[in-house]
């Protein structure tokens, strides 16, 4: 085999490689968007009483922890903010502590269309402790 051949061989295999990386992050990403659809219809379609804050879309294991660093570990605790702060306030506060704007709007909005379906009365959030 001449070396004009290794080389083109190469790159064909390289070629390959890439596209098949390429469909599997496709995939993922699919599968990531699918993920967050459901746990925002599902969170939203739901009384929250005592759900863990990893539950309200946007809010993952790293943001959780944060939150949980400054006091808030449920769904009602960040709802009870939620109410306290006008719309780009609570984003801005959120953000603050997550790090990321992204996220802390989807959160907004799944609050947001929570408090349209359920009211504040609904979910048991009003004996739930606030942390400032």
């Amino acid at each position: 085999m001449h070396s004009s051949d290794l080389t083109l061989n190469i790159q064909i295999e390289i070629h390959k490689k890439y596209s098949e990386i390429k469909f599997i992050h496709q995939a993922l990403t699919d599968l990531k968007m699918s993920s967050v659809t459901e746990k925002h219809r599902k969170f939203v379609n739901t009384a929250m009483e005592m759900s863990n804050i990893c539950n309200v879309p946007g809010i993952g294991y790293a943001s959780a922890e944060k939150l949980g660093n400054n006091g808030y570990f449920l769904a009602c605790q960040l709802f009870m903010r939620y109410l306290q702060l006008e719309g780009s306030q609570f984003t801005g506060w959120l953000q603050g502590i997550t790090g990321n704007k992204k996220d802390a709007d989807q959160a907004y909005i799944a609050l947001e269309e929570w408090h349209k379906q359920f009211g504040s009365h609904k979910g048991k959030v009003e004996n739930v402790d606030q942390t400032q």
